[in-house]
């Protein structure tokens, strides 16, 4: 998947965002790209929170490095 291109001020609260998961975040999928709202951006460690928009995963919250946006 192709990595976000875009500016880090354009991650903030409210945004839907895709991402995929960290290798140490164990995916079945690695590939598959998750869909978010962003709660907060970190723009020191480059970091958001996001609520997962993902059926069967409404609610949970995952830390999202930058890095790890594929769509903003």
């Amino acid at each position: 998947m192709e990595k976000f291109c875009g500016r880090s001020k354009e991650i903030e609260p409210g945004v839907i965002i895709t991402y995929t998961l960290r290798p140490d975040q164990r995916p079945r999928h690695p590939e598959k790209g998750w869909r978010g709202k962003v709660l907060h951006y970190d723009r020191v460690f480059h970091r958001t929170m996001v609520e997962s928009l993902e059926e069967g995963y409404d609610g949970c919250e995952d830390e999202v490095w930058f890095e790890q946006i594929t769509q903003g």
